[in-house]
């Protein structure tokens, strides 16, 4: 959600942002069977569920989940998912405007950072490919060895793009 966020604030304030960066978000088609009631109810059913265990036993589930990740992003992750605010969830309505059109409407440079789909990443290559042609300010980058959480799954690597990128400008 913060990347749609991101890349929306981009594409509809072009005199605020001066660079993007993406990860795994903004190129994929909007899925309505994603959100459906029943789905939603699971999610804010799970949500609700956490806000009775303890910081550890979140930290728990994290590591059993996202086996790859470092000690160092169990804690702010548990604390990210303790802090949210149910009741604000339940009114959040996925934005469906079709993500070509926004990514075309992009000013400044944008990178998306996209990883394996097989490890849960989102964004295809064809599709990163697409917004690449749909707006000469995007480029993408493939990092290995990562699903959707890129950062925490080959940090490095993710890292590497980052500052490549934002040394460019």
């Amino acid at each position: 959600m913060g990347g749609g966020a991101a890349l929306q604030l981009a594409a509809n304030h072009p005199d605020l942002v001066g660079r993007v960066i993406l990860e795994d978000s903004g190129a994929v088609d909007f899925d309505p069977a994603r959100f459906t009631s029943e789905t939603r109810a699971r999610m804010f059913e799970w949500m609700r569920g956490l806000k009775n265990k303890s910081r550890e036993e979140v930290m728990a589930m994290g590591r059993e989940q996202s086996p790859t990740w470092s000690e160092e992003e169990l804690g702010p992750w548990a604390d990210s998912k303790l802090q949210v605010n149910v009741d604000a969830m339940s009114r959040y309505t996925p934005v469906s405007e079709p993500w070509r059109e926004v990514f075309a409407r992009v000013q400044c440079p944008l990178l998306l950072i996209i990883a394996d789909n097989d490890r849960g990443a989102m964004v295809t290559t064809e599709l990163a490919e697409e917004a690449t042609r749909l707006n000469s300010n995007v480029r993408f980058v493939h990092v290995p060895g990562a699903g959707h959480n890129i950062r925490r799954e080959n940090y490095g690597a993710f890292m590497e793009a980052v500052r490549a990128f934002l040394a460019e400008g």
